[in-house]
């Protein structure tokens, strides 16, 4: 055998471990650098030779001459023009199969490779080595190719090549999912395909070249390529769409205590008792005002009329005057209120008591902004939402006579019978 050409900065493999030649010397000598950890290994241009004809030597990037076909096709591979992860790769790879092929031959089985990639594992100090079943179809793979080790790079998979609808037919397609699909009763995707069959079956009819009928998955990708916001809008309407399809943040965050307040209302989850009859009255309605920055309630107002602008106006009063009357009242709570004060901004829904002239005069006269978020968007005033619902779980559902948020909650629960609030204003 003879080498084709042998020059500085030749990559080659040496007993399954990569090199690079770095150096020829004028006596023949060739000194090799071993890439794992730049180590220094020096033979000559003989030995080198003899590893060749032993296949224990293979160049990359050059082809060799080698007076065996078997020797031809083993050295072909050219792995210089790949990156060097792939390059250390294949070569993780081939060791196990050399090593499978030095032990067992051709009879290679799942089961008496597994003695192997645990002798390979050990030597190479590998924790987590492959899987029998892995290196066999390695190994399928690498004999297929008549042990050419460029066969066991491994190649990323292209994108699918997704049958399309032909364009004879794609018309129709649309067509029907307007009719069928796009509409807030709308049928199924199934539904589609169905009228869809039944079109073409009478299309056929009347054509000397009958119109093929897409297959099921092909109809549904089609399908499934609509814009998702545009069929959410219109199956669902668009403002189901727009709360799906947001941006979830944060929101309008304030720099400092009562630059931003909001406000709203929620039926309590509490039967309330009179104490003179001992009848159930019903639920009371709670307006609360909370503070957006430091997340602390300003004020409520707690009654049994629906929402109003008097229950309003007056859980502003409320939220702007002090909280003395706490530690007076009720001397078992521990801790102060502090919170108080005129604030600049106040969030509210459209309600129409929200709109009423009253407030709006006297938000006027204190200086103090009302902002009115776009109709059936809740999320623009979050934290009072947030903070209903907490209070609610927190406070009303765990009172004796609590009807609870639904019905799977309450279950058997009497909540008249058990309620034992009573109205004493």
């Amino acid at each position: 055998m003879k080498l084709a050409s042998l020059h500085t900065g030749q990559d080659l493999i040496l007993d399954n471990v990569p090199y690079r030649l770095i150096r020829i010397l004028e006596d023949g000598q060739c000194q090799l650098e071993r890439k794992s950890d730049l180590a220094l290994s020096s033979y000559s241009k003989q030995e080198l030779l003899g590893f060749m004809s032993t296949g224990e030597l293979i160049l990359c990037g050059q082809q060799t001459v080698t007076t065996t076909s078997e020797n031809n096709k083993r050295l072909e591979s050219d792995l210089s023009a790949y990156p060097e992860a792939i390059q250390q790769q294949v070569y993780y790879r081939l060791k196990y199969l050399k090593k499978a092929d030095e032990l067992l031959g051709e009879e290679i089985t799942c089961h008496r490779l597994s003695r192997v990639i645990k002798l390979v594992a050990e030597e190479s100090n590998n924790f987590d080595p492959p899987s029998a079943l892995t290196v066999y179809r390695w190994w399928k793979r690498w004999i297929k190719a008549d042990r050419s080790i460029t066969a066991l790079i491994k190649y990323k998979k292209g994108p699918k090549n997704k049958r399309k609808i032909i364009k004879e037919l794609e018309h129709l397609a649309q067509q029907l999912i307007d009719e069928i699909y796009l509409k807030s009763e709308g049928g199924s995707i199934q539904d589609i395909y169905d009228a869809l069959k039944h079109k073409i079956k009478a299309l056929n009819i009347n054509r000397n070249t009958p119109l093929p009928i897409p297959g099921k998955a092909t109809f549904y990708r089609y399908v499934e390529t609509y814009d998702e916001y545009l069929v959410m809008a219109a199956r669902k309407g668009k403002q189901a769409a727009d709360r799906h399809f947001r941006a979830a943040g944060k929101g309008p965050e304030p720099k400092y205590i009562l630059e931003r307040a909001e406000v709203d209302h929620t039926p309590l989850d509490l039967l309330i008792v009179d104490d003179v009859t001992g009848l159930t009255i019903g639920r009371p309605t709670v307006t609360f005002i909370i503070d957006r920055y430091s997340r602390l309630p300003l004020g409520f107002e707690i009654g049994f009329e629906p929402p109003s602008e008097l229950a309003v106006m007056r859980a502003l009063r409320h939220a702007i005057m002090p909280k003395t009357y706490v530690s007076k009242e009720y001397p078992e709570v521990e801790n102060e209120w502090l919170a108080y004060g005129i604030l600049v901004n106040l969030v509210c829904d459209n309600g129409l008591e929200f709109h009423a002239h009253q407030l709006r005069r006297m938000c006027a006269e204190l200086n103090i902004e009302l902002t009115f978020c776009p109709k059936k968007q809740p999320h623009y005033k979050g934290a009072i939402e947030r903070f209903l619902g907490t209070y609610n779980r927190q406070v009303s559902h765990k009172v004796a006579g609590t009807t609870f948020s639904n019905i799977k909650q309450r279950g058997d629960y009497d909540a008249e019978n058990s309620a034992s609030l009573l109205n004493i204003g």
